[in-house]
Order: structure tokens, then C-alpha cells, then sequence
């Protein structure tokens, strides 16, 4: 897929509690990288993706569009696929 890089988090629901966050590619604080001299800054790995991506809500909001669904019933969670109904 080539991705130049990623980011995730993991929260705790109940309490909005940060668990864990990652941004990649990352670094080693004893071997800091210099800022690019050109591209973007977002390539960069002192660009924390996590922290400071800005994303279209699209693609981070399917999770809750599926939670609906199972949660109303709309979806087998044993399903592997969806099929279109007529």
C-alpha cells in the first residue's frame, strides 16, 4: 500500500483516558531528525500525526456508524461480508 505513515489511539471510553498513542514514522530523541527542507512538514517524523493530523471525519467515524448497527440489531456480527439487498 505504500502509506508514508500512520497514527493511532487507543482510549479509554468510559473515561476519555489517552491508553496508548503512536504516530509512525517516528524517531530516536538521541539521533533527532532535521526539519525537511522541502515536501511537506507531515512527512516529517517530529510531525506527530496523531496529535497534530487534521482528517476528513469520514474515515474515523465508520466505527461509530457500525456500532449503531450492530447495536440496533442491523448487522450479524458473525458476518464477514455485507450483501446488497434489493
Amino acid at each position: 500500500m505504500n502509506a508514508k505513515g500512520a497514527a493511532a489511539i487507543l482510549m479509554e471510553v468510559d473515561t476519555g483516558r489517552i491508553i496508548s498513542l503512536a504516530s509512525l514514522p517516528d524517531f530516536d530523541p538521541n539521533h533527532r531528525p532535521k526539519l525537511p527542507s522541502r515536501g511537506s512538514a507531515a512527512e516529517s517524523p517530529l510531525f506527530n500525526k496523531a496529535i497534530q493530523g487534521v482528517y476528513e471525519l469520514g474515515s474515523t467515524f465508520k466505527i461509530f456508524t457500525v456500532a449503531q448497527a450492530l447495536e440496533l440489531g442491523l448487522v450479524d456480527p458473525k458476518l464477514r461480508s455485507i450483501q446488497k439487498v434489493p
